[in-house]
């Protein structure tokens, strides 16, 4: 944590309250040490619960320069448990690791969103 590489003891948190404010929390750097751990699995549990809860599963992959394991994780649970994977990432070549997960990749936003998007008749 970088505030505590510079000698600092606390660290606030920015967020908007209910009616837009600005507004930050402080936090004792030790305190969050404390549950780090528990947060990180909480995390990964939150994620993997919101893939089993789904129907499918969309991967929006913006940016193949930045390498995302836990994204990787997410899409290889899903696909293990039985949910189509629908990806988005704007190349052709990918892994072949990350090709044998997904459902159906899109170079294109937009062709993903029309793919997604219910037709009306």
């Amino acid at each position: 944590m970088a505030e505590k590489k510079q000698g600092k003891e606390t660290i606030d948190i920015p967020f908007k309250d209910d009616n837009g404010n600005e507004a930050a929390v402080t936090f004792n750097i030790k305190n969050l040490e404390a549950v780090e751990d528990y947060l990180k699995d909480q995390t990964i549990n939150r994620d993997y619960n919101m893939s089993s809860q789904s129907d499918f599963v969309t991967v929006f992959y913006h940016d193949p320069t930045i390498n995302s394991p836990g994204g990787q994780r997410e899409i290889r649970y899903s696909k293990e448990n039985g949910k189509n994977v629908y990806f988005y990432y704007p190349k052709k070549e990918m892994s072949p690791f990350l090709e044998k997960d997904i459902t159906e990749h899109f170079l294109g936003s937009k062709e993903l969103i029309d793919f997604l998007t219910p037709k009306v008749t």
